[in-house]
């Protein structure tokens, strides 16, 4: 009997150091899929890596000043498909998005690569969130102007699913 026990006891240690000192690129795929975005659950704030993206429709801007004054978009886009997006989508109820400075731009100093800064609101549907915009200009060929930017607003509890601070990347040709 003790040699059973000793030969059962060899066979699972041998298959356990099998079994673990597989290939690694399993772990790594394994670790990934662990680490990586979990469904949100109710009740449970998404993190703030969640990208929206939108295309503005319009826009206004002061080229001796360097300042979008406003700009609209219809809809906003989830590259991971997000709830958030459904809930901004439903809360604008179809209407248009839009972005008002409320005022002057300056220079902005931080890490992204824009290079102004505005505040303003923004509206969806009926709720008027503060909000900033980090936004870049570039001419074009005859006369074409083109924005990138991004816009940062407080969730202020408007949205179930979105961390305290949400921001949407917009980008704009007129």
């Amino acid at each position: 009997m003790d040699v059973i026990l000793k030969l059962l006891y060899a066979a699972t240690i041998t298959a356990l150091l099998v079994s673990c000192g597989g290939d690694s690129s399993n772990e790594d795929a394994a670790k990934k899929e662990m680490l990586g975005p979990q469904p949100i659950e109710a009740g449970v704030i998404a993190d703030k890596s969640v990208s929206m993206a939108a295309k503005a429709a319009l826009f206004s801007f002061d080229r001796e000043e360097d300042i979008i004054s406003n700009f609209t978009f219809d809809k906003v886009e989830c590259m991971n498909e997000s709830m958030l997006c459904d809930q901004v989508m439903k809360l604008a109820g179809g209407n248009t998005m839009s972005f008002t400075a409320s005022n002057d731009a300056s220079d902005y100093e931080g890490h992204l690569e824009f290079s102004r800064k505005v505040s303003g609101i923004f509206i969806v549907g009926k709720k008027e969130l503060k909000a900033d915009l980090l936004f870049t200009l570039r001419p074009g060929e005859e006369g074409v102007v083109f924005f990138g930017g991004m816009l940062t607003f407080n969730n202020e509890s408007t949205f179930k699913y979105a961390a305290d601070e949400v921001s949407i990347r917009v980008k704009g040709k007129k």
